[in-house]
């Protein structure tokens, strides 16, 4: 298993939404962290999609908001798929611990 922490600014404010699985409901968060790297004309931006469940999740949705500066730290999962005959692949944390920078 991978770990990745950043310091970055959410794109947006986060959503939450409900989704149905095995267990019965479950409620799920989804924002965005942008993080640069670099500097002068060598800064990159990497846009890093979070995923939250249930209690922790809302909590996100409670205390951050777009523009936040947080601190991130989770596994990192990888999802694949093709799509248009082109190979996609999507990059996200399910965070364990968040904190506010500023």
């Amino acid at each position: 298993m991978y770990k990745m922490e950043l310091i970055g600014n959410l794109t947006k404010d986060p959503e939450i939404r409900t989704v149905n699985g095995i267990n019965g409901e479950a409620r799920v968060t989804n924002f965005t962290v942008a993080a640069n790297d670099g500097f002068g004309e060598h800064k990159q931006t990497l846009f890093v999609r979070m995923t939250a469940w249930n209690g922790f999740g809302e909590m996100c949705a409670k205390y951050l908001w777009k523009g936040s500066k947080v601190f991130a730290a989770g596994p990192v999962t990888v999802n694949a798929y093709m799509r248009f005959i082109r190979f996609l692949l999507f990059r996200g944390i399910m965070p364990a611990a968040f904190s506010h920078v500023d």
